[in-house]
């Protein structure tokens, strides 16, 4: 499938591994909601939406560098 082209690193679970800002391995790639595995909740899934969408607008313009 789509998410597994992409080389994405999985937990023992099958949920995408992500940091707090919500970054993936690929650089470029966020997710959030419940592909993480954490509380699958629409109040949780909302607010790591809000966070992984925050992310990926300061890394778009430069302002984060993807490792750190």
């Amino acid at each position: 499938n789509f998410l597994k082209n992409l080389d994405l690193e999985f937990d023992e679970n099958g949920f995408v591994k992500v940091d707090e800002k919500m970054r993936t391995n690929v650089e470029g790639f966020f997710a959030a909601g419940d592909v993480t595995g954490r509380e699958m909740q629409i109040v949780v899934a909302a607010a790591q939406g809000c966070v992984a969408a925050l992310n990926a607008a300061r890394w778009l313009k430069g302002e984060i560098d993807w490792k750190n």
